[in-house]
């Protein structure tokens, strides 16, 4: 009995009959990305993706076993150029919008990092040549330099504590030293004992003045604001 069946399928496979064609791949559409600027369709801009459909083949029909009709004398129709509705509809391309969420609010800024080492100061210049013997130069006043003379550190306020630059006026000159937990450096090689107003500047940050007084044993400092 087992042997039957498997002959009567194999029968029955065997008189089914087998197509004639293969189906052919639908053609791929054709997608285009562009960038959108912001405007109507998108507030705060993004992506327009446009899709347009392929033009479909036209199936080729079956063979069949019937004979060809003979042919007629029936006037064939004339071809127009205005396409179908179904197929004006197919070949509009299709439009989509993926717009740009919007934007956040700036985060907070990170911390400051740790500064570096002070470096070494230069050495000194060399002194210049007087000019005449009735107006002193640099040599004849070097004996009044006061023995405290030099370069000084100035420790500035909390509120100069994210700054990394300052301009500093002294002794009739400016200069745009760097900040450096909060310490300055002032230059007063070479000066007479005295009074020396110190102003450290920062735009949007208030003013500082100390006033430096040199003697020959110390310095002093007097803050004024």
């Amino acid at each position: 009995m087992k042997r039957v069946l498997i002959v009567v399928a194999a029968s029955a496979a065997f008189l089914l009959p087998t197509q004639a064609g293969v189906l052919a791949q639908s053609p791929q559409p054709t997608i285009t990305v562009e960038a959108e600027p912001p405007g109507d369709n998108c507030e705060f801009g993004g992506v327009k993706v446009t899709v347009t459909p392929a033009d479909e083949p036209t199936p080729t029909p079956e063979p069949t076993d019937t004979p060809d009709p003979e042919p007629t004398d029936t006037p064939e129709p004339t071809p127009t150029d205005t396409p179908s509705a179904v197929a004006a509809q197919a070949a509009e391309p299709d439009v989509e919008y993926v717009c740009n969420g919007q934007p956040g609010e700036p985060g907070q800024d990170g911390s400051d990092g740790m500064d570096g080492q002070d470096g070494q100061d230069g050495q000194d210049g060399l002194d210049g040549m007087d000019s005449d013997a009735s107006t002193p130069g640099i040599q004849a006043s070097r004996a009044n330099t006061c023995a405290t003379a030099g370069v000084k550190r100035v420790r500035l306020p909390k509120r100069f504590k994210s700054v990394k630059r300052v301009t500093v006026t002294v002794n009739s000159q400016r200069k745009h030293p760097v900040v450096k937990r909060r310490v300055v450096k002032v230059s007063l090689r070479r000066v007479p004992c005295g009074y020396y107003p110190v102003l450290v500047q920062k735009r949007h940050v208030r003013s500082y003045l100390v006033v430096l007084r040199l003697t020959p044993t110390r310095v002093t400092r007097s803050t004024v604001k």
